[in-house]
């Protein structure tokens, strides 16, 4: 065994950006992020990435993150000041998808390099994975 051994890098998918599949509510919208029971949801023990944005005159992001359990990440995220202080501000939302792990960091690296949410995630920013493109959630038309 060796302490010393070479990682093999992580590459990005070929291709254009990966639709990770946004969790959305039955209507189609977004979570409130007040209002969420993870577990109720099926999110404990699942992983992936995440996004919290407050509505208001002017939304803006306000965090976003990766996570091997996606419901304790929201709980810690809920009781953060910093983050829930934006609350106030037309209320916060939050959508997740399943990332497969080697994909996790490069992933929300590209969240928060491209989101640059209010609330840092100094976690997310390492600069010894790529990022890994992902498309953006949207409103759905209609």
């Amino acid at each position: 065994m060796s302490w010393f051994r070479r990682q093999r890098a992580v590459r990005p998918p070929p291709g254009p950006p990966q639709d990770p599949g946004w969790a959305r509510t039955e209507k189609g919208g977004f979570h409130r992020l007040e209002d969420l029971d993870p577990e109720d949801l099926g999110l404990m023990g699942q992983g992936g990435v995440f996004i919290i944005w407050h509505g208001g005159v002017r939304p803006a992001f306000v965090y976003a993150g990766a996570a091997t359990d996606l419901a304790r990440a929201l709980h810690r995220v809920g009781d953060d000041d910093r983050v829930m202080g934006f609350s106030v501000n037309g209320g916060l939302f939050v959508t997740w998808a399943p990332v497969v792990p080697k994909y996790r960091p490069g992933a929300a690296k590209f969240l928060q390099r491209t989101l640059k949410p209010e609330v840092p995630n100094t976690a997310a920013a390492t600069d010894d994975v790529p990022e890994i493109p992902l498309l953006l959630p949207a409103r759905e038309k209609g």
